[in-house]
């Protein structure tokens, strides 16, 4: 995967975390876990994304798409820091 992947998706992922900072001050006021089903929403939704990404950047390299479908399996369940670490592995 290209660096330019690894800039997409880590301007996505700053936009997700930063709705999520939101969500949690929501929580904090009323807690009824509507909250937290939207977020995790927001992040099953991003996988296909990820998902369609990696494989136009990867091309025909069956390694990188492996490399590529890990990490995005972080995204769809919120592990932010895991999928960051993941896509710099891939990515070196």
């Amino acid at each position: 995967m290209s660096e330019t992947v690894l800039d997409i998706l880590s301007r996505g992922l700053v936009g997700a975390e930063a709705r999520n900072r939101n969500s949690n001050r929501n929580r904090k006021k009323k807690n009824n876990g509507k909250a937290q089903k939207q977020k995790f929403a927001l992040c099953e939704s991003q996988g296909p994304a990820c998902q369609a990404l990696a494989l136009e950047s990867c091309g025909e390299d069956a390694g990188c798409q492996a490399a590529a479908a890990q990490c995005c399996e972080q995204l769809e369940i919120c592990e932010f820091t895991a999928f960051i670490t993941c896509i710099n592995q891939a990515v070196v």
